[in-house]
């Protein structure tokens, strides 16, 4: 798996108690109607002054460099995110010397994640954010609470999601499968509560993995594929969204034509539900890929969705 990957991901807006997705070029707020795009110029102002402290999850945010492009309803940039709360050694791998509690339970780990968003002109209820992952760390929970804050400034009635695109080509194989044998929900860093029930220090360095399997080689119950289906959010387009994601990725093994294989739905670039990066050393800076590098893979990728959405793409 490529260590940096651009991840696409739906965003709409919606009443509470609602299933209709709203016009994002005219949110209804009690203040007046709000742009998608305003609404996210608003979170890139108000973090880009201080560094954003959410202390339920103990994790920080801070947008260091934006850039909005209004009338092509396009803001992309950079933000910083990281976690505090436990402390470590560090090792110097040329010193040959491991520095004790190097880092402070009170020290946040600030890692720079790009972002590019769009708001489709003829498409007006969905929106879309490529953003950029590291490893197992990426922006969107944070991201996605940090909007919702901004957007229960206007109206405490709506409710802002984030939900990871898949294409068509995935779902068409497992719909097409004889067989669903097993599913596997894989949890890439398990939450802290869990690690320590199991005594586990490093809980970052594990996978909580759960699987469901069927005995001797019979359907995993014949309304599996239908009831996955139905976990997503279909649109008449190639591109599906999974609905609140809870797991970092889903392993499906189907028989097809008597031939056992394994579908993931968080790793496929043959699916284009991410695009894993391979940057040269000169388009890296301290070993993260830099904006420029990001900024044109992020709008190829997102050209891919909005061409499927029959939208103009972005031109360089």
């Amino acid at each position: 798996m490529a260590k940096f990957k651009l991840v696409p991901y739906s965003i709409r807006v919606r009443k509470k108690n609602s299933d209709q997705n709203l016009d994002l070029s005219s949110i209804p707020t009690s203040k007046g109607n709000i742009d998608l795009i305003d609404l996210f110029e608003k979170l890139c102002k108000e973090y880009s002054n201080d560094v954003y402290e959410r202390k339920k999850e103990k994790r920080t945010l801070c947008v260091i460099n934006h850039l909005n492009n209004k009338d092509k309803k396009v803001i992309s940039g950079i933000i910083k995110s990281g976690e505090y709360g436990f402390e470590a050694d560090f090792y110097d791998t040329h010193l040959k010397k491991r520095i004790q509690s190097a880092r402070k339970e009170e020290y946040s780990e600030e890692m720079p994640f790009f972002f590019l968003l769009n708001s489709p002109k003829k498409n007006k209820d969905i929106g879309f954010i490529i953003a950029q992952k590291f490893r197992q760390y990426g922006i969107k929970t944070i991201l996605e609470k940090a909007l919702l804050d901004v957007l229960r400034d206007y109206s405490k009635d709506l409710i802002i999601e984030l939900n990871p695109l898949i294409s068509d080509k995935l779902l068409n194989i497992l719909k097409s499968s004889d067989k669903l044998i097993e599913i596997k929900f894989i949890k890439k860093e398990v939450p802290k509560d869990v690690a320590d029930k199991n005594l586990i220090k490093n809980y970052e360095d594990i996978e909580e993995v759960r699987s469901f399997k069927v005995k001797r080689n019979r359907d995993l119950l014949l309304k599996s594929k239908e009831n996955i289906v139905k976990a997503l959010k279909n649109v008449e387009y190639p591109f599906s969204e999974i609905k609140k994601e809870k797991y970092d990725a889903v392993k499906l093994i189907v028989e097809r034509n008597k031939t056992t294989s394994t579908i993931t739905i968080e790793d496929l670039p043959r699916f284009r539900e991410c695009m894993p990066l391979n940057p040269k050393s000169n388009d890296l800076e301290r070993g993260f890929p830099k904006e420029q590098y990001l900024n044109k893979k992020a709008k190829e990728y997102l050209n891919i969705i909005l061409k499927s959405y029959d939208e103009d793409i972005l031109e360089d």
